[in-house]
């Protein structure tokens, strides 16, 4: 992660304009190199047949096993029947019953709770865990507010870890508020914990900053600030790697240990590899919401092949990795492989869990037939999203909470004939998630654009027209700014064709009743956009800048393109403060910033209009 200091904070922010982005400092040794990363193999043969000839650890196998034919101990200690549910607990999360785990973790936890308090806190963040992992978020919470108050001063790390997973859980439930609040906690108890501890386990301590960095990660991603998110995750997998190399060989997890001992930092190993898996993935998504896809494809193979070699071909967390490659690889319009992928990974989680109404095996379906649709085929993807449908069904608890509706659900409907139910599905979605989103945003005005398509494609075209109106032009803005950056993707590509065409369709309705010819010239504007051949899409990007003839006009074309990075410039180092320690994020900075990329913003708007009138 690049780091400023206070001072030249201040010196980007008062001198932005004499500053490139070549001004800032090289990534320091702390950091993930993700700049010079190898580009991935051009197909996905190799995961498919690393997949295909890897084989379940029987060692991790063969401990679970055992332990699971132990009997319940004939004792009234409530301390031996503790540690003998929680191992098993750890058995059955080994062997992937997640409801087993869940069973028997709450039988340590509730039933016979250890009267140590470390590993009460302990057992109590993995009854939360386990709860969650079944979908139960609402109780998962209540259980880490729970374990919050038992959390003694001498054991303060455990609040973190709590803080940790009530954000989480937050966002899980679609309750962002919630999460900023927790956030904003557990920021306040990281800086509270630094400044009070004395001489603490250099492992912890590294652990706090990873568990604050990894919480930030996950909660930019969430809100869509896929730049904020990187730098977090970049910083998070690097101490992560630190306490895996200082735990080798110094711990032995839950299903080694005779005795109990409480998996924190300094032992639980496999939870660690665990959080690096899912530290990849994330960071993938991080990439493919900056559009920078190789880099994307990167992580997300580097998090598949982790989890195939510490977990097994037929773990949940290899099926989870898989999904997120698989989304990877169809914005990159490699839809072919991408529902090879898909498949694979649908097959893995099915082999991971015999419980039917499992949310892994739900993500998978609905990453298969996301997949489907962007291969063409819709009627198979609908069936796969109504199978989706139809098994979460068997929890009606899951069925309540999951997220089924989706705006490729929306779009196969519209394809195979059934644009009532997508028009339904779109307008739910924007009634659930439009008010949360930042208004102006790309992904309001995607939601808002479906919305229109399927109205439109149902026969509503008049209400559709109003929201056309109003979504198209950011996502036409993005496109050309996607352009001129070189991260355009595929994928939405598609996406926007398939809107701009029900919009055609919209505006030719309306033509038919419109004497002005308004509706009609307005029509060949965006078909001209279609087919990619909008002449101040050419003049914007930098190769046709650099065969400009006209000097007056290649002046204009450099100020614009300068104006363009000088508010990437700022951008970054908006984030950069976002996403420090509350004592260093500088409103004020903050403030002067925001009003300079605004400034430039309109600046670079007028320069654009300029250039337009001058080749028309």
């Amino acid at each position: 992660m690049r780091k400023f200091s206070i001072i030249a904070t201040f010196m980007l922010c008062c001198s932005m304009a004499f500053f490139s982005s070549q001004s800032f400092a090289a990534p320091s040794k702390d950091d993930i190199d993700v700049e010079n990363i190898k580009a991935p193999p051009r197909d996905v043969k190799d995961i498919l047949l690393v997949l295909s000839q890897a084989r379940a650890d029987k060692t991790i196998i063969e401990k679970a096993t055992k332990i699971l034919a132990l009997p319940v101990p004939n004792t009234n200690d409530a301390e031996v029947l503790n540690h003998y549910y929680y191992r098993r607990a750890a058995a059955e999360d080994a062997l992937e019953n997640t409801r087993g785990a869940l069973e028997n973790i709450k039988k340590a936890a509730v039933d016979f709770p250890s009267i140590k308090v470390d590993l009460r806190i302990d057992e109590t963040f993995q009854y939360a865990g386990n709860e969650a992992s079944q979908g139960n978020l609402i109780v998962a919470k209540k259980i880490s507010e729970q374990g919050l108050l038992v959390v003694p001063q001498n054991l303060r790390g455990w609040t973190l870890s709590f803080d940790r997973q009530i954000v989480n859980y937050c966002l899980g439930l679609g309750d962002f508020e919630c999460a900023k609040s927790g956030l904003a906690t557990l920021e306040n108890d990281y800086s509270a914990l630094i400044s009070v501890a004395r001489n603490p386990n250099y492992l912890s301590r590294i652990n706090w900053e990873n568990t604050l960095e990894a919480t930030r990660g996950r909660y930019f991603l969430a809100e869509g600030k896929f730049l904020e998110a990187e730098r977090s995750l970049r910083r998070s997998l690097y101490l992560n790697q630190q306490i895996l190399d200082g735990i080798k060989d110094r711990g032995r997890d839950a299903l080694d240990n005779e005795v109990r001992v409480s998996q924190d930092s300094s032992s639980a190993a496999r939870n660690f590899y665990a959080q690096r898996a899912y530290l990849m993935t994330d960071m993938a998504k991080a990439y493919l919401g900056q559009r920078r896809l190789v880099d994307a494809e990167y992580w997300a193979r580097e998090g598949t092949m982790l989890a195939i070699n510490q977990f097994g071909p037929n773990s949940g967390k290899t099926a989870q990795m898989l999904l997120t490659l698989t989304r990877v690889v169809a914005e990159q319009g490699r839809n072919a492989e991408a529902v090879l992928l898909g498949t694979a990974a649908l097959k893995v989680a099915q082999q991971s869990t015999s419980y039917p109404a499992s949310t892994s095996i739900a993500y998978a379906r609905k990453t298969l037939a996301t997949a489907l649709v962007a291969d063409g085929k819709y009627t198979q993807a609908e069936k796969v999203f109504a199978e989706m449908v139809e098994n979460v069904k068997a929890d009606p608890d899951i069925a309540a909470r999951f997220p089924a509706q989706d705006l490729d659900w929306a779009l196969a409907l519209v394809k195979t004939g059934k644009a009532a139910q997508a028009a339904t599905m779109t307008g739910e979605m924007l009634a659930k998630n439009g008010s949360r989103m930042e208004k102006g945003s790309t992904r309001l005005a995607m939601l808002t654009a479906f919305n229109a398509s399927a109205l439109q494609a149902s026969g509503q075209s008049s209400k559709a027209l109003t929201e056309f109106k109003t979504s198209v032009p950011i996502l036409i803005d993005q496109s050309r700014n996607d352009t001129e950056n070189n991260t355009q993707s595929i994928r939405q590509t598609q996406r926007i064709t398939f809107v701009l065409e029900e919009y055609l369709a919209s505006l030719a309705q309306q033509a038919k009743t419109d004497s002005s010819g308004a509706a009609a010239a307005e029509a060949f504007q965006i078909a001209d956009l279609a087919r990619g051949s909008g002449v101040q899409r050419a003049l914007t990007s930098s190769a046709a800048r650099a065969n400009i003839s006209d000097p007056q006009l290649a002046g204009l074309a450099r100020r614009e393109q300068d104006l363009q990075q000088r508010i990437n410039t700022l951008t970054e180092l908006l984030t950069g403060l976002l996403s420090a320690p509350p004592a260093q994020q500088l409103p004020a900075a903050q403030a002067k910033i925001r009003t300079d990329i605004t400034a430039f913003k309109s600046q670079r708007d007028d320069l654009k209009k300029e250039i337009e009138e001058k080749v028309s």
